[in-house]
């Protein structure tokens, strides 16, 4: 399977920061289908607190478009907006992810 190939390729991986909790194909960034965007304060610096009112009125401007905004899940995600509701996981398996995944980055590196 591909995901196993890149996985195993990849090996541990360590950071000094949080990213993504996502495996490779879990998230909609991957198929072009999510964005994150931040608000910029008014000297220029990002704005990162998810309380400011600046990111419920963009969350609430992408449910009026008909897509999902990460603010108001659990975890709340505030810079994160997708077009689907259900996660890749819920909505394709594992089977068509890795299919998809493989379609679209399976000329990297030789994978």
């Amino acid at each position: 399977m591909f995901l196993y190939q890149v996985m195993t390729s990849v090996g541990p991986q360590t950071m000094s920061k949080w990213r993504t909790s996502a495996l490779p194909g879990q998230s909609w960034h991957q198929y072009g289908l999510a964005v994150d965007c931040y608000l910029r304060s008014d000297d220029g610096t990002p704005e990162w607190d998810s309380g400011h009112p600046g990111y419920k009125a963009y969350a609430d401007k992408a449910r009026e478009l008909g897509l999902t905004p990460g603010y108001y899940w659990r975890g709340k995600d505030a810079v994160h907006v997708q077009a689907e509701s259900e996660s890749p996981t819920e909505k394709l398996g594992w089977i068509a992810i890795d299919s998809k995944m493989a379609r679209r980055f399976g000329n990297i590196d030789g994978l």
